[in-house]
Parts: structure tokens; C-alpha cells; sequence
């Protein structure tokens, strides 16, 4: 009887530290897996970080190529005509190879269509983008194919 309670005493001793054993190989197991999937996942965040800089870098270039590409021409009379033929006379802000932005008149909305007449006589369609308090912004028409700035 002294031998079984030996006995049943050492199974209560084995059985924590089995219960221990098999639990430690599964908290390893688990930490090699997510080991795995962090060095799988580590390239691909790389890859997103460099498309992020790429993506900024692209972004100021634009930005400083639409400045660059803007002139300053304040003051230059222009004439507007709408379709219907009501005539605006207005100054020129600026202008660039996508539109012109000129000095804010009485009737500019947006959406309206008008020919842009410069100070030397051309003549460009044009369309109302946005108007502001002191300026409005029109760009070139698809009909008027790709414009250099008009001035």
C-alpha cells in the first residue's frame, strides 16, 4: 500500500510538469509562427514605406512644377465672351499651361463658357472652374486642344 501512495505522490509530482512541458512546446511553437509571419509581413511593410516616400516625393514635385509653370501677369487687360455675347472686360492674375485666373467680375459663375481674348487678340474657349471673393479661375476647353499659357 506504501508503494501505491509512492506511486499515486509521483504522478501528482509528473503531472504539473507534463502539463508545463506540453504547454511551453506550444507557447514556442507559437512564438516560431509569429516569428514567421513577422519576417513575412516585414518586406511587404518595407515595400509600403518606400511607396509612401515615393508617393510624397512625387507629390512636391508636381506641386513645383504647377508653380513653376505659373506666370505672374498682373494687370494685363483681357476680354471674356459668354456664348450669348455679353462681353467682360477683367485683368489677368496669372496664367499657366491649365487655365488663367483672372481679376473677379460682376456675372462670372461656375460652369459658365466663354472665349478668353488676350491682350495681343487670341482667342481661347475657356470654362469658369471656380469663382472667390477678388478671383476667378477658368480653364481651357478640350477644343482648344493643348494650350501653352497664353501669354
Amino acid at each position: 500500500m506504501l508503494k501505491s501512495i509512492r506511486v499515486q505522490v509521483a504522478l501528482l509530482a509528473i503531472v504539473p510538469l507534463l502539463a508545463f512541458v506540453v504547454l511551453g512546446a506550444k507557447t514556442i511553437e507559437e512564438a516560431y509562427r509569429e516569428s514567421r509571419h513577422a519576417s513575412e509581413i516585414q518586406p511587404i511593410a518595407d515595400m509600403a514605406h518606400g511607396i509612401e516616400g515615393f508617393l510624397e516625393e512625387m507629390t512636391r514635385d508636381v506641386e513645383e512644377r504647377r508653380r513653376a509653370t505659373r506666370k505672374q501677369e498682373m494687370g494685363q487687360q483681357v476680354k471674356l465672351v459668354t456664348e450669348g455675347g455679353k462681353v467682360f472686360e477683367t485683368r489677368l492674375m496669372n496664367s499657366s499651361e491649365g487655365g488663367i485666373g483672372v481679376m473677379y467680375f460682376e456675372g462670372a459663375r461656375v460652369g459658365q463658357l466663354v472665349i478668353y481674348e488676350d491682350f495681343s487678340g487670341r482667342k481661347f474657349p475657356m470654362e469658369i472652374k471656380w469663382v472667390r471673393d477678388d478671383t476667378v479661375g477658368l480653364q481651357y476647353r478640350a477644343e482648344a486642344g493643348s494650350m501653352a499659357a497664353a501669354a
